[in-house]
This record gives structure tokens, sequence and C-alpha cells, in this order.
């Protein structure tokens, strides 16, 4: 998720994107999500009132800002398509800042790739079954 509409520099602006897109970021925000059912519709209230790390700290922006320098080219797939490379480095550069215990947040997102709400479909199903149309919610797999 982009940040966008905030008053922060750039570096804080950046730190505040790797923390947003990270597991915890998404976690958080899973906790208020938009008014509509096009989920997810994010306002920047609702960004505004997220508990995100003191952005005025010069550790934790310079490993957060560093991250996502070397991940800005990296593509991001949804997650409802599994572990990848971009979401690791995420989650290890949150934990590293914060010093949270990567373990702990590594079984968190593996969680959320499987939450039947991020995948569109429910537990024990999946998009490669056979007699299943590979697609979820009319979006192909």
């Amino acid at each position: 998720m982009p940040v966008s509409g905030t008053k922060a520099d750039g570096e804080a602006a950046k730190s505040a994107a790797v923390f947003l897109n990270s597991t915890t970021g998404r976690l958080l925000m899973m906790r208020s999500p938009g008014r509509k059912l096009a989920f997810p519709t994010y306002t920047p209230a609702i960004l505004n009132a997220l508990p995100i790390p003191d952005l005025t700290d010069a550790r934790i922006c310079s490993t957060l800002a560093a991250c996502w320098e070397a991940t800005r080219h990296m593509t991001v797939p949804q997650y409802r398509d599994g572990e990848c490379e971009v979401r690791q480095l995420w989650d290890a550069a949150v934990c590293d800042a914060l010093g949270w215990d990567t373990d702990e947040i590594a079984g968190y997102r593996k969680l959320l790739h499987e939450e039947p709400h991020v995948r569109g479909l429910g537990y024990g199903q999946y998009a490669d079954a056979p007699g299943n149309d590979n697609e979820v919610g009319g979006i192909p797999r």
C-alpha cells in the first residue's frame, strides 16, 4: 500500500510504507476495514489511527527506509499467493527495527496467507484442486 497524503519527509514515508506493507501493518489494517463491501478500502483517517513505530527514531526510520530502497523494484504478489521474498524482507526489517522475534512474525505471515478472507477460499479448499476452475471471486489465479 503506498503512503500518500502524509506530511512525512521522504525517509519517514518510505519507513511507513515498509511497516504498513509488512505482516504487522496488514494485520493492523484488517482490524479496521472500510465500510463498503469492496474490501479493502482504507481511508487516511484509519491510517492516522494505526499504531506505527516512532519514525522520528533515527535507527527505526533508517532500518525501514533502507529496506524500502532494497525492495522498491521487487514484484509483490498477492497475499493469497503465499510466501514471497519481499514480504520476508519487510518483516525482517520491521523485526530488526523494533526488536521483535522474526519467527513469531513469520508464523503470523503464514497464518495470514492461509486466512480464508485473504485467500478467497475456505479452510481446506485449494484453487488448484481437481475440478476447480482456478478462479477466486471471478479472478483467474
